[in-house]
């Protein structure tokens, strides 16, 4: 089965969910070959999260437009408010002459409208871009857990091989002492995964 089926059929089973409503929206937004998208799809693979690049997107395309709606609602009424009190009410009083009768006219609309499209771009940016660091801050951890327990798996690794296993041995140990080496064994479970799955020399499924 090609990627293309593979990837329509994924998308098929997740027309009901937020994703598959907003993946239109996501198709219209990003282009085929996004730079923005192949480095979030590369932080998923490093987060180790399951989410279709394009559904994952799709959602953080929803949340945004759900929270931009929702600030510029806000932000519609806070003008309004804020017009009805620093404008014309008795606070500031400000009185704009006959001669601008269309700019008085106007003030309110164009205050209200200002305020929606401020508002409402925050919000889209906020819950956009929440959604999306979701993936950076889990591979950054995930980088700096390997880091941190790296040493502690070569001196593992050395010990095991002065004990005399070879280098698939060793690799199968450390995948599986996952309760001592956390991520960085999730690492070695990938590469022994591709070596017996998918008879994968072992020194290219490292690389």
């Amino acid at each position: 089965m090609s990627l293309e089926k593979q990837r329509g059929r994924k998308l098929e089973t997740t027309e009901t969910t937020l994703g598959g409503a907003f993946y239109p929206f996501y198709q219209w937004v990003f282009g085929e070959d996004s730079e923005f998208v192949k480095n979030v799809e590369r932080k998923l693979a490093q987060a180790r999260m399951a989410d279709n690049v394009e559904m994952f997107l799709s959602r953080a395309l929803a949340v945004g437009l759900i929270a931009g709606i929702g600030l510029w609602i806000l932000g519609m009424i806070t003008g309004w408010l804020f017009v009805q009190t620093f404008v014309d009410g008795a606070l500031l009083g400000i009185q704009i002459p006959e001669s601008l009768e269309a700019l008085r006219l106007l003030r309110t609309p164009l205050i209200v409208l200002i305020s929606g499209i401020l508002f409402g771009t925050i919000g889209f940016i906020i819950g956009f871009g929440s959604v999306v660091s979701i993936p950076y801050f889990r591979a950054g951890g995930r980088e700096r857990e390997i880091n941190t327990l790296m040493p502690d798996g070569i001196a593992f690794m050395y010990a095991l091989s002065v004990g005399g296993m070879n280098q698939l041995e060793i690799l199968r140990a450390m995948a599986k002492a996952d309760d001592t080496y956390g991520e960085l064994s999730k690492e070695f479970q990938s590469i022994v995964l591709e070596t017996e799955y998918f008879d994968t020399d072992y020194r290219t499924a490292v690389r």
